[in-house]
């Protein structure tokens, strides 16, 4: 935390992606905890795929205001659907105003995956090919269509 245990707000909107829809984002915890500083209006984002090919427009966005400043949404998309984050979010401005998303930060939690030296489990070399496919598969910011500016990543290493 900041100097004193104040916390700074940051002006403007914080968009934290979890796959979970309760409690807060390790992401979120992980960046006070190392910045001392949050935003001042933040936006939780839960994104499912659903087992359908189409999600209605009007099925797409569910919004709630937790707190003051704090909301959490949930976007969902079939699974023949790219995924399209921003387009989702842009449905909230007739629900909540305050969130202003054009000059939104975007964080996301990523787990790297490096080969361990464990001599435990499969053989190096395919802890390694594993570790490679895993760095080379398409980015979450990609995925969701996040815009490449405005993305926080957030990550540790993992050792397989």
């Amino acid at each position: 935390m900041a100097r004193g245990g104040i916390l700074a707000l940051m002006s403007l909107l914080g968009i934290f992606l979890s796959r979970s829809d309760e409690g807060v984002p390790p992401v979120m915890a992980w960046h006070v905890r190392h910045n001392g500083a949050l935003h001042q209006h933040l936006l939780v984002v839960n994104v499912v795929n659903e087992s359908v090919p189409w999600v209605a427009d009007s099925q797409r966005l569910q919004l709630q205001q937790l707190r003051p400043g704090y909301w959490h949404a949930t976007t969902r998309f079939g699974f023949m659907e790219k995924p399209d984050v921003p387009a989702a979010l842009q449905l909230t401005t007739a629900q909540a105003p305050e969130l202003a998303l054009a000059d939104a930060t975007y964080y996301i939690g990523y787990l790297e995956v490096v080969p361990g030296e464990s001599h435990q489990g499969p053989p190096r070399w395919q802890k390694s090919l594993f570790a490679f496919m895993a760095r080379n598969s398409l980015h979450t910011a990609d995925v969701l269509q996040l815009p490449k500016d405005n993305v926080v990543l957030i990550g540790r290493q993992v050792p397989v």
